[in-house]
């Protein structure tokens, strides 16, 4: 199913004087949408959370999370997320596990605060799933099944490295 909804796509640029900067001025646009939407529509807030490789691009984005589970204001039993890419087949492991990335950065923070968030909240791809194909087809469906049902992706992060 096409969302034309999707296809307007805005981009927004955030403008920061230093990596650190960058990340609370990125927390706060992500919190600012969601509470937005919240506050407007019914239903949960769906967002597309990219990975990312090497060891500052990550610590960034696990910064991103951590500051996203502070955050007081967003209805987490209103939100899912997704993972816009994953390692598959990695030889790191759980190293470059975005899923992991999120559950330890975001979800465990989230719980240590009382804060529920099942498990089935965060929409991530098989990867004990052989071939390849059969993990991305298997991925495809219930993302695609999410997105219908939720008329969504409200939100997608997107890392951009050189």
């Amino acid at each position: 199913t096409v969302h034309p909804e999707i296809l307007i796509m805005g981009i927004e640029r955030i403008l920061a004087s230093s990596e650190y900067d960058f990340t609370l001025q990125s927390v706060d646009y992500i919190e600012e949408c969601i509470v937005k939407f919240q506050h407007n529509n019914l239903g949960n807030f769906v967002m597309g959370l990219s990975g990312t490789n090497g060891r500052v691009r990550r610590a960034r984005l696990q910064d991103m999370l951590i500051g996203m589970a502070g955050r007081k204001n967003i209805d987490w039993k209103r939100m899912r997320l997704f993972l816009i890419d994953e390692r598959y087949g990695s030889t790191n492991g759980e190293d470059d596990s975005n899923a992991l990335l999120v559950r330890d950065a975001l979800i465990k923070r989230l719980h240590k605060a009382n804060i529920a968030f099942p498990e089935e909240y965060l929409l991530a791809p098989d990867t004990s799933l052989a071939p390849v194909e059969a993990c991305a087809a298997e991925y495809k469906d219930r993302l695609v099944a999410l997105l219908d049902q939720e008329h969504g992706p409200h939100l997608v992060t997107l890392g951009l490295a050189a």
